[in-house]
């Protein structure tokens, strides 16, 4: 478990952090998780979880968007985003297509195994709640009619959470709208597809033609954003900035 600490007053910023990293069962004491800007950016930015996103080192990634900066300085916000919508144009650099269907699918198939059978934060009437046993639990305390509109429920309940998280990143959107599309005009033939995926994984569960992606998944973008969360969850890589 990572440790920081950011302390401050009206001079400045006090940043402390371990440099611990966890690969396996081994732990080392090598990892960078500070990273200060250079002049005249005063900001650094704190590192916790993951030392890699997308097998690319984060201190690499960090770097490499420090040379685009210039000598314009920003807000706090304005630094955060300009990080996260480079990050979204530049994926291609250091990884593959193959790579990151291959995430895709990883991170679908663990979004569907903890709506089957997980324990989830879902938004229940705006509110955060959990469900827990995933919707196979749910199934078990209520009547056998009702199966299919508790499955649904669920799903967009879990859809409608996931919707509702902070996305900081302006090339999200399109970035999800692209991976989808080329996806799911797959032959299924060939390779999996979201649908395909979608229902391998709700196998045995309450499904008709009209419960298909685009009533599970009702929130614009649904099923991107589970995906993007799914992933990030996956790599678990988080920032804090300090300025």
């Amino acid at each position: 478990m990572t440790s920081q600490l950011i302390l401050g007053n009206g001079r400045g910023l006090a940043i402390a952090s371990d440099s611990a990293k966890t690969y396996g069962s081994r732990t080392y004491e090598d990892a960078t998780k500070i990273h200060p800007l250079r002049d005249p950016h005063r900001v650094a930015i704190l590192q916790a979880g993951g030392v890699n996103l997308l097998g690319m080192p984060v201190s690499v990634l960090m770097n490499e968007w420090e040379e685009t900066l210039g000598g314009a300085r920003m807000s706090l916000e304005g630094y955060r985003d300009s990080f996260m919508s480079w990050l979204g144009h530049n994926l291609g650099k250091w990884t593959t297509q193959d790579a990151m269907d291959d995430e895709a699918y990883n991170a679908l198939k663990n979004e569907l195994k903890r709506l089957r059978r997980g324990n989830l934060v879902v938004l229940r009437g705006g509110v955060e709640d959990g469900l827990r046993g995933g919707v196979e639990k749910l199934l078990t305390t209520v009547p056998d009619e009702e199966h299919h509109d508790a499955t649904l429920r669920a799903i967009q309940e879990r859809s409608e959470w996931v919707a509702d998280q902070p996305f900081f990143d302006p090339a999200l959107p399109p970035m999800a709208d692209g991976l989808f599309s080329r996806l799911g005009s797959r032959s299924q033939e060939d390779s999996w597809t979201p649908d395909s995926l979608i229902a391998s994984g709700f196998e045995g569960l309450p499904r008709s033609e009209q419960s298909g992606t685009s009533r599970a998944f009702p929130s614009h973008g649904g099923p991107q954003l589970q995906y993007y969360w799914s992933l990030r969850d996956r790599d678990h890589v988080r920032w804090v900035w300090g300025g």
